[in-house]
């Protein structure tokens, strides 16, 4: 028997559990079971109606044991959470002890994460229920599971109200997949379920109830749902929804919650919609939520007010259209009562009600519009901005739905709408700003659009919303600017249109600087929907070439970079008639002074790299490209500053006229200048660099670049140029290569444009090409033999073009001769393109017996690529061939459609393999390479081995879950016995080899070789040659052993101090990274909530990143400084007022404006604001022109008198603060400052202070910082005498009366040894005492 619990301290005594006071209780109580089966038994009523084989309930009721339908209790439950391995043996157990198999009850066996007492209720009934199911030779369906819980709700006495909550439980999860039909049947038995609601709602004191009576709510719901129509004609049963509807109050939010979402998919289910719009149980519902909602209003009860607006926010927008109208009446009544959360309520009501787009017949566009005026005129300034956000949303909704229902009347009545939602920028606050932008928003977007009149309304009180009121908001003023052009774009006019322009360009300085990448996007956003041409037209660049300082002081220079990225659907006309003939003009008229001649060649090239942009997106493309294609190919010679900027311009043409949905006609523009480009593009490409020097005057860098730039553009070109020009060129390259005079660096040049031309030659282009090159494969200089290979590489990426197929037809056995060239005779620089050619040979392979000879002749080759002695890209090509050969391997060997296909004709040739299978000649290879006796002559070991090894690497991450057990141990094998490898190189590959199989292979298999595995981990590897990779590596390593077997077992199995010290160090990293992680999500949600939804940063910071909108739109000015001259302006973070500087508005103080300022014109008062003190920039530049003769980290050098520059070691400091740290940390004292005592009135103090400058300029010491800065100058002279030195040492710790306490006397007691002796040893004796400090002082002092 059990007995009580033992309590072994009093500290340690435990809460016995509920229940489990009688625990000592027999578990066997046959007696009570007969008692209670009787008692049940007696109050079953049989229900002659249902005709089903669960009939008979009497005989269904005495198979469910109902008194023992109790498993674990919760502790055990908690107990076994704990531990995932016993958890999952939980799981097993209850899914045993159901023996339930239907899978619609499969979240029941798991163990509920919400510890919910109510499991246990429910698997017992479920046990209960399956074994009846059971016993009388059911199958287990769903709707003999349906049946069998309606049988035991309905036989279920009151008083078990957790077996009725489990039972209801069971029924709501398996209704969801009961056939109507069944459904049907069973109503009139599912009806009577409310009589046990009833009986639940009363006894709702636990917790767990609430979710049984949501159940039967839900399945109720679903039943009523699956009903025909004909059964809403039924009084009762339109009953049965009110029924529901009175658990919408409840004080159960989980029973609410139930009751809405029952109501609302009935009432809005669309097949049971009448011809009048409305379910026919709506009315009822609506004239009982009215009843409610007067009763509810007359005693001012605000929850249950707030209860029935939930509900009607998702079942108003189906109601008759004179309930709506009433229930529109009585709420804008209830907006009179004093309470902030009713009136948000209200109107978020409102909002979901509009959101859902009522019918005509619901919501009429009269009632609407009456609406409209209602919501307008609660409109106050007075509003609290609480209120303010979601009436807007209403308000805006009831626009949003009026315009679907009559677009006429809702652009008449927006007028006046809109100018109150704009005012609300003028609260200044930024959550209010935010909604209101989101209103504004979604009102452009449906409903101004392309209405002339509201588009240039909505400019003008977007460009009056920017006052000294809205400065806390300007932000978001602009935003909404920038949605107002990208949404209305051709419907605003040139007036509004300027006079916002204009306000922007005056706020657009250093004073609004935190506002500047907002106006850039507001420009950007104008000139990429309305136009370059209409912006420029309202703020003109204003350059004259022949005045000199307006082009050096250009004051719009901000707006190049602006138009260069948004320019977009503009002509090429305007580019010919307005940026080019001015950027001439500025080349033509430049000055001598280098300073202003920079000025002007840099806008000059500003002006040309518009061009870009402007052709990506041209709308005269056909008409005018012709003109400009003249211009290019001028410059193109000509201008080599310009070079780049042109060869930009082409390819954007380019990719224009390449696009898929392009005209025929702008390929034909194209096509007509392809052989002048391209001769002139081939031309400049293959100049020497000599020519280039000397005559060009481009070198290193920039010549490279050029040519870079040219090549991409013929690669481009050869896209759209007709065959017989690319044959006419082809003849020439080959002409040209086979000089032998020619340079070899020009000839490789040329042999990069024939690589080029491939992509488009015909037969007789490549008939010619490939013999030019043939001799060049087996060349000995690596850089012809690299472009040949390169060469054939783009000729084999055609062998699925149909042009060329005879080519490949009659040059197989050339190319094959190529494929089968020794790998020695071909340079490492040259194996990529080679690579990639065995990558299209292998692509080109169907069947398995090729692809089998493919890879014994040249995976080794493959193999060998992947050392790291090859370049990046050879061992990228590598490593997509290697793993292609395998896909292909066991694509071929496991493709069904062949087995199939094969065995219907009765072939034996064909054998089905296994995707193992087709990987054991890899591994053979593999493995033979490892062994030292088959390596060739001319390899090299270290070489086979790891690049051997890496491939073996490959094949632990991509194809372990196909491995059959023989090649899993032969794997594991391997790794093993080579970890202990004295190369490091090796070692590390063999240690990711491992990790790899770790992270792959299932649990049982890591059982299996557990004990292999450690022991290599740990005792196989050499102790020598350690590097910081190879540490890394285990490091690595170790973490995933941790993850597959625990730290405990990895612990148990090593006594080496070193492995050790990892395993705990990461047991300890995977205990904090949780928390840590916690705390940087926190955080980043707090910085995202404080940013607001676009991501920006504070208001006070200006942003230093480029934007894609602004192009970081500096001024041509700051671009031309040099770089050692400039320095970030410091950015003013304090607060004034609890607000932050990009929020708080500032009068700019003009000296030389005398005159009053009228505070009521608004264009006055936004010359005279701005978001930032004007003089701020010139304090800083003084404050660091001051500091900077003090300034360890200012940019200038210091220099010696004989003018050579004196190096200072910039990390003292930082030393010095380590040190400082190291000494507090080793006497374990606070780093703190020790102040003085201002208000002593010692002479001595007052000595020192009067002689402060001079004992610090001796002693070094400077006031502030860090650290305890000890008064070691008690006497005027700063030196402590002998004297008054031994005075103080035979005084002892004894101190006057009111005498302040010395810190240094006391020795601190460290806290990492906090000894209970510690403290005995300092108070023993006196003398003791004395001793220990004066030691303690000297080594202070």
């Amino acid at each position: 028997m059990k007995y009580r619990h033992r309590f072994k301290i009093r500290g340690a005594r435990s809460r016995i559990t509920k229940g489990k006071s009688s625990e000592s209780n027999p578990s066997v109580t046959r007696h009570r079971e007969a008692a209670r089966a009787t008692h049940i038994v007696q109050k079953i009523q049989a229900d002659k109606s249902y005709n089903v084989k669960f009939g008979d309930e009497d005989s269904v009721l005495e198979q469910i044991p109902l008194h023992k339908m109790q498993i674990d209790d919760a502790e055990e439950i908690k107990t076994i959470r704990s531990n995932f391995s016993e958890l999952t043996s939980a799981q097993s157990q209850l899914s045993q002890f159901t023996s339930c198999t239907n899978p619609t009850f499969d979240p029941v066996h798991r163990i509920w994460r919400s510890g919910s007492m109510l499991q246990n209720e429910v698997l017992a009934v479920l046990a209960a229920t399956a074994e009846m199911i059971k016993d009388t030779n059911g199958t287990e369906s769903d709707a003999e599971y349906f049946a069998a819980l309606l049988t035991i709700i309905e036989a279920m006495p009151s008083v078990d109200e957790s077996k009725l909550a489990a039972a209801a439980y069971l029924l709501g999860l398996v209704a969801k997949k009961v056939n109507k039909s069944v459904s049907q049947k069973c109503f009139s038995r599912a009806h009577e379920c409310f009589i046990y609601m009833q009986i639940l709602e009363n006894k709702l004191d636990k917790t767990q109830l609430d979710v049984a009576l949501a159940k039967l709510i839900a399945t109720l719901g679903m039943i009523l749902h699956q009903q025909a129509a004909s059964i809403w004609q039924n009084s009762n049963t339109r009953l049965s929804l009110v029924k529901i509807e009175m658990f919408a109050v409840h004080n159960k939010s989980l029973v609410r919650a139930a009751a809405r979402r029952t109501l609302r998919t009935i009432l809005t289910d669309p097949v049971m919609i009448t011809s009048s719009g409305c379910h026919r149980g709506a009315k009822v519902v609506g004239e009982v939520l009215m009843k409610q909602m007067e009763q509810s209003a007359a005693s001012v009860d605000v929850d249950v007010l707030l209860r029935l607006f939930c509900l009607a926010e998702n079942i108003m927008h189906k109601m008759p259209h004179l309930i709506f109208k009433k229930f529109a009446e009585t709420t804008f009544a209830l907006l009179s009562i004093p309470d902030s959360d009713l009136k948000c309520t209200i109107f978020q009501c409102f909002r979901k009600i509009l959101q859902l787009q009522p019918a005509d017949t619901t919501l009429p566009a009269t009632t609407n519009i009456l609406l409209i005026d209602l919501l307008r005129d609660f409109a106050s300034n007075a509003m609290d901005p609480s209120i303010t956000c979601p009436w807007m949303e209403a308000l805006c909704e009831s626009h949003l739905c009026l315009a679907t229902k009559d677009h006429a009347k809702s652009m008449a009545t927006l007028r006046a709408s809109l100018k109150l939602i704009f005012q609300t920028f003028d609260l200044g606050k930024d959550f209010v700003a935010l909604t209101t932008y989101k209103v504004i928003s979604r009102i452009m977007e449906h409903c101004v659009q392309s209405d002339e009149e509201l588009a240039n309304y909505s400019i003008d009180l977007c460009d009056e919303a920017l006052n000294p009121r809205s400065v806390a908001v300007w932000r978001h003023v602009l935003r909404t600017e920038t949605k107002i052009f990208e949404v209305c774009k051709g419907a605003i006019t040139q007036e509004p249109f300027g006079r916002a322009l204009k306000t922007l360009a005056g706020l657009r300085n250093d004073v609004n600087r935190s506002i500047i990448p907002d106006i850039d996007l507001v420009v950007g956003a104008a000139v990429r929907h309305i136009g370059a041409e209409n912006v420029l037209r309202v703020l003109p660049l204003e350059l004259d070439a022949q005045n000199v300082p307006i082009v050096t002081q250009f004051e719009r220079s901000w707006l190049v970079p602006i138009l260069r990225v948004n320019i977009f659907n503009q002509s090429i006309a305007f580019a010919l008639q307005y940026f080019l003939p001015l950027a001439h003009r500025l080349r033509r008229e430049v000055p001598s002074d280098v300073v202003r001649r920079k000025t002007f060649i840099t806008l000059s090239d500003q002006l040309w790299d518009l061009l870009p942009n402007l052709l990506s997106s041209a709308t005269d493309f056909e008409q005018n490209f012709p003109h400009l294609a003249q211009i290019l190919g001028k410059v193109l010679l000509e201008q080599r500053d310009l070079r780049l900027i042109v060869l930009s311009s082409l390819r954007s043409a380019l990719r224009y006229a390449l696009q898929p949905d392009a005209a025929e006609a702008k390929k034909d523009v194209m096509r007509f200048f392809a052989y002048s480009f391209l001769r002139k593009l081939c031309t400049l490409y293959t100049v020497s660099n000599i020519t280039m020097e000397s005559m060009e005057g481009i070198t290193g860098n920039s010549l490279k670049t050029l040519r870079c730039s040219i090549l991409e553009t013929i690669r481009m070109y050869v896209e759209l140029t007709p065959n017989n020009v690319i044959d006419n060129f082809i003849n020439l390259a080959v002409e040209k290569a086979q000089i032998k005079d020619m340079d070899l660096d020009q000839k490789i040049r040329v042999l990069d444009i024939m690589a080029a031309l491939v992509k488009k030659a015909s037969v007789s282009g490549l008939s010619s090409m490939f013999p030019s090159i043939q001799p060049w494969f087996a060349c000995s200089e690596v850089a012809l033999q690299k472009k040949a290979f390169r060469i054939l590489e783009e000729i084999m990426k055609r062998m699925d073009d149909e042009a060329v197929k005879d080519f490949f037809a009659c040059s197989a056995d050339e190319v094959n001769n190529v494929l089968d060239q020794d790998l020695d005779s071909i340079a490492k620089s040259a194996r990529a393109a080679l690579v990639a050619v065995y990558y299209v040979k292998l692509s080109s392979l169907t069947s398995l017996k090729d692809v089998e000879s493919f890879g014994k002749k040249f995976l080794r080759r493959i193999i060998i690529c992947l050392d790291k002695s090859h370049n990046i890209r050879t061992r990228s090509n590598a490593l997509k061939c290697f793993v292609k050969l395998c896909q292909q391997l066991i694509l071929s060997g496991s493709d069904e459609r062949l087995v199939r296909f094969f065995n219907e004709c009765n072939c034996a040739e064909f054998s089905h393999k296994s995707p193992s299978s087709v990987l054991h000649p890899i591994l053979n290879i593999i493995f033979g390479m490892l062994n030292p006796e088959r390596l060739y002559p001319n390899e090299d070991s270290v070489e086979v081995v790891r690049s051997s090894t890496i491939a073996l690497n490959i094949i632990a991450q991509k194809f372990t879950r196909i491995l059959d057990a023989s090649l899993l141990s032969r794997l594991v094998a391997h790794a093993c016995s080579w970890i202990s490898d004295g190369r490091p190189l090796i070692r590390v590959l063999i240690i990711r080899l491992l990790r790899m199989l770790a992270k792959k292979l299932p649990d049982y298999t890591m059982q299996q070789y557990q004990e292999l595995l450690l022991s290599a981990v740990f005792d196989g590897q050499s102790t020598t040659n350690l590097t910081q990779k190879v540490r890394k590596a285990n490091r690595l390593l170790l973490e995933v052993l941790i993850d597959r077997y625990g730290v405990e077992v990895l612990m148990i199995r090593t006594n080496k101090l070193d492995w050790i010290k990892q395993l705990k160090a990461i047991a300890k990293i995977r205990l904090t990274i949780p928390y840590c992680r916690r705390r940087r999500e926190r955080r980043n949600r707090t910085e995202a909530h404080n940013m607001g939804i676009d991501g920006c940063q504070d208001q006070d910071i200006v942003s230093v990143a480029s934007s894609a909108r602004t192009a970081g739109a500096d001024t041509v000015l700051n671009m031309l400084c040099d770089a050692d001259s400039e320095s970030e302006v410091e950015i003013d973070r304090e607060s004034i007022g609890g607000r932050t500087r990009g929020s708080s508005m500032w009068l700019k103080n003009d000296d030389d404006d005398e005159n009053m300022m009228d505070l009521l014109d608004r264009n006055k008062i936004l010359k005279k604001i701005a978001t930032s003190r004007s003089g701020l920039l010139k304090d800083k530049k003084l404050q660091e022109i001051n500091e900077n003769g003090n300034d360890k980290s200012s940019s200038s050098f210091k220099v010696a008198k004989d003018g050579r520059i004196i190096i200072e070691n910039l990390d003292i400091d930082q030393q010095d603060k380590r040190k400082r740290k190291q000494r507090i940390k080793l006497l374990d004292m606070p780093d703190k400052k020790m102040r003085r005592d201002s208000g002593s009135k010692n002479d001595s103090d007052s000595d020192c202070d009067s002689n402060s400058k001079t004992i610090n300029d001796k002693y070094g010491w400077k006031p502030g910082g860090k650290g305890i800065h000890r008064n070691v100058c008690k006497s005027f002279t700063g030196i402590t005498s002998s004297n008054e030195f031994l005075r103080r040492r035979t005084a002892g710790d004894t101190r006057k009366k009111n005498e302040k306490y010395e810190p240094y006397m006391y020795i601190p007691i460290n806290k990492r040894r906090r000894g209970k002796n510690e403290m005995k040893r300092l108070l023993k004796g006196k003398k003791r005492g004395i001793a220990v400090v004066s030691k303690v002082k000297k080594m202070v002092c």
